[in-house]
């Protein structure tokens, strides 16, 4: 019985696509990381800046290397990082998705350790949940490349179940979330402020990090017990984040107040991608099953209201290139705006007309059995 549970565990089937809305949102973050740092290379990545590669190679052990021990010219650094940002933007888009993961994770990782100095929490998140994302056939949905594998079969592979991967990767993102929450919590277990209630008084009045430190004083005096109060509701929400996550209800109530808490971080704080990442990490708890409910849902009357009619597409059954024109056609319109008839002895292979009305019960029965326009080609 253990045995089995554990297969089903680690090596069970699981739907790609919470994970490749994770991917995007990754992608899109390192990207935007890689491309800042142009702006920077010559003064923290290069020889002429602060630190040279002979420091930045002392500060690490031998097992650390970077590509930027060897390049140290500021405009191939830049090259460089640009290349990084070019692949992590087709990670995000989902173009030769793992190929160009690893070429960005690459680059990421030589960055920080070039010069770990100008590091803080999110890089290192950055870092490590796009490592994850490596493992993972997360191109397998919401990508280019989802489109062109459903092209080629003719959509009909992608109609029949989403796609599909082993649990185990999984699970490693999510024990590695788990620790995250734990490290932080047990750090600021043991400092002062965290224990008295002040630290979030004293970072909202801090200008490095408040967005509204201006008005901070009077505003954050009359709100010091609230803030106490979230503080300590911060702290321990940290410490049993890991031991919440195997119940459904505690699993639950651990993502609600994280979303509250980042969502706040979001809102008053100038930290750039901490709560985004692990806003992102969070996807990894969340069933495609969700995903495609709640896209329905939201995407339905919008489907009923704005596209109640279609084009006709009448093809030569027996003319293979209008037929293979019309498979392609079928394999990307997944929202039902084309109709393809077969006909033989049209004047012309294909023809394309416009004006057929969608019967409501048809209408109706196709959203809810496919995907929306965009949702299915991704999805």
């Amino acid at each position: 019985m253990i045995a089995a549970w554990w297969r089903r565990f680690f090596f069970g089937p699981r739907d790609v696509r919470p994970l490749a809305l994770m991917r995007i949102g990754v992608g899109v973050i390192v990207t935007w990381m890689l491309l800042e740092r142009i702006a920077v290379a010559r003064a923290a990545l290069s020889d002429e800046g602060w630190l040279p590669s002979d420091a930045a190679e002392a500060l690490m052990d031998p097992w650390h290397w970077s590509i930027f021990h060897t390049i140290d010219q500021p405009m191939a650094i830049a090259a460089l990082l640009l290349v990084g940002g070019g692949c992590a933007l087709l990670f995000t888009a989902g173009l030769f998705t793992r190929p160009a993961g690893v070429v960005a994770f690459v680059i990421l990782a030589s960055t920080h350790v070039r010069n770990p100095a100008v590091l803080y929490g999110a890089d290192s998140v950055a870092r490590i949940w796009l490592f994850y994302l490596l493992l993972m056939p997360c191109g397998r949905a919401w990508s280019i490349d989802a489109i062109r594998a459903r092209i080629r079969g003719g959509g009909r592979a992608f109609r029949e179940q989403p796609a599909l991967m082993e649990s185990w990767p999984v699970r490693l993102l999510q024990f590695q979330v788990a620790l995250v929450y734990l490290a932080t919590g047990v750090s600021k277990f043991y400092g002062a402020d965290y224990h008295e209630g002040t630290a979030l008084w004293f970072a909202l009045a801090n200008p490095t990090y408040s967005r509204f430190y201006l008005v901070a004083e009077p505003v954050l005096s009359s709100v010091a017990p609230v803030l106490a109060v979230l503080t300590l509701v911060t702290l321990w929400w940290e410490l049993a984040f890991a031991f919440m996550m195997p119940f459904r209800l505690g699993r639950r109530v651990a993502l609600s107040i994280g979303l509250f808490v980042h969502g706040g971080i979001l809102v008053a704080m100038q930290i750039q991608f901490w709560g985004p990442l692990m806003l992102l990490s969070y996807l990894s708890f969340v069933s495609g099953r969700s995903i495609h409910r709640f896209w329905i849902r939201h995407l339905r009357e919008t489907r009923d209201k704005r596209w109640s009619q279609r084009l006709v597409l009448r093809f030569d059954p027996g003319d293979g290139s209008a037929e293979s024109l019309a498979a392609r056609l079928q394999a990307l319109d997944s929202f039902g705006l084309i109709r393809c008839v077969p006909e033989a002895g049209v004047e012309t292979s294909w023809s394309l007309a416009s004006g057929e009305a969608v019967p409501e019960s048809e209408a109706r029965g196709r959203v809810r059995g496919v995907l929306p326009l965009i949702g299915r080609l991704f999805f």
